[in-house]
């Protein structure tokens, strides 16, 4: 089984969808084609610790219903106004605005249905925290209303990229972490293998986007000096994984691969 089929009997594990407008959109962008990079994240590097239960299971499915959700809002017109997402009509395109908004909201409200299904404990909770703390006004969310605001800066892009893109990676990556029980420093560097990690999918997606717009890396410091930033963040990610006692080669294979993909 792979990730991607793994990652879709769980979504639907846990949402059964009704006949109902709002419903049929919720799954029509679930169904969107999306790699599942974040809840197969979150799974194998469970996995790696030890942790898969019911509970791991929930936070995986609700970090894809939230990425999913801040998708179908940032297509809309007074958003990025994207018409597409992954070679199919964008939600709003599909149905309408009205529907793509409630569909944003219920998704993110399927998150937290998800994962106030699970097993509670002071762990279990801190991961729900975290999660949410970074799909947030303090993370996501506040790299979203950064983005529309625009930059021009490296040093503004770079925030850009470590709230919009990069928070919800370390959330993939941390949360087993957390709810192992890790000691804080080793947390922390989870957290940072997936901030650099996070950022370096930015810089190679700009790289990748020749009409990536003002807010793009490779407007902002030219395409060599981009590239260069890739290969350096690439390279922190992997020197901080060689700080920890475990089988994290999933998180380094994403690494290389992300150094040299073409989509």
């Amino acid at each position: 089984m792979t990730a991607e089929t793994d990652i879709d009997k769980l979504i639907y594990k846990y949402f059964a969808p009704a006949e109902d407008r709002v419903s049929q959109a919720m799954k029509y962008c679930l169904d969107s084609g999306g790699k599942r990079v974040r809840p197969s994240l979150l799974l194998e590097t469970a996995r790696s610790l030890g942790c898969v239960d019911d509970n791991i299971c929930r936070l995986a499915v609700a970090l894809e219903c939230i990425h999913t959700y801040s998708l179908v809002h940032d297509d809309l017109p007074c958003m990025d106004n994207d018409d597409f997402r992954r070679g199919k009509p964008s939600c709003h395109r599909q149905f309408d605005e009205a529907t793509a908004v409630l569909c944003g909201d219920a998704l993110l409200n399927l998150a937290m249905e998800i994962v106030s299904g699970g097993t509670s404990g002071e762990n279990y909770l801190k991961c729900v925290n975290a999660m949410f703390s970074n799909s947030g006004f303090k993370g996501m969310i506040r790299g979203q209303i950064l983005d529309l605001a625009g930059s021009g800066s490296f040093e503004g892009l770079k925030e850009i990229a470590v709230n919009k893109t990069a928070k919800m990676i370390v959330s993939a990556i941390s949360i087993p972490a957390i709810y192992m029980g890790l000691p804080q420093y080793r947390i922390e560097v989870f957290g940072q293998i997936g901030t650099n990690l996070g950022v370096a999918y930015q810089v190679a997606d700009d790289l990748l986007d020749e009409q990536s717009g003002e807010n793009s890396f490779v407007t902002v410091i030219g395409k060599e000096r981009s590239a260069e930033l890739l290969r350096q963040l690439t390279g922190k990610t992997v020197e901080c994984l060689r700080k920890l006692p475990y089988d994290l080669s999933h998180i380094e294979k994403l690494a290389l691969f992300n150094l040299r993909r073409q989509f």
